[in-house]
C-alpha cells in the first residue's frame, strides 16, 4: 500500500485573507478618519502631501494592528477602507 502525504504551507498573507476586520478596528478606522478628514478624502495639500499621507497611514496601521489580528500592511488597510467606502 502507498501513502501520500500532502503538506500545505501557509504563508502568513494566505492566512489572513480569510481574517475579517474587527468591529474595534472598523471604529478605530472610522475615528481616526473623522479626526484626519482631509486623508480620509484623499485632500491632502501642499509639496509634502504625499509624504504626510503616507506617515497618517503608517499611524492608522499601527492603531488597527494593535486592535488586531487581523495584521496588514498600510497597502492592506487602504484596500479595506476602499471597500467600506463602497
Amino acid at each position: 500500500m502507498f501513502l501520500c502525504y500532502i503538506v500545505i504551507f501557509h504563508t502568513r498573507e494566505t492566512l489572513q485573507k480569510n481574517e475579517q476586520t474587527t468591529q474595534a478596528q472598523f471604529t478605530a478606522m472610522i475615528e481616526y478618519m473623522k479626526s484626519h478628514s482631509d486623508l480620509a478624502k484623499n485632500q491632502l495639500k501642499g509639496n509634502d502631501a504625499k509624504q504626510r499621507a503616507h506617515t497618517l497611514w503608517k499611524n492608522l496601521t499601527e492603531i488597527l494592528n494593535a486592535e488586531g489580528p487581523p495584521i496588514r500592511t498600510v497597502e492592506k488597510w487602504k484596500k479595506v477602507s476602499l471597500i467600506k467606502d463602497r
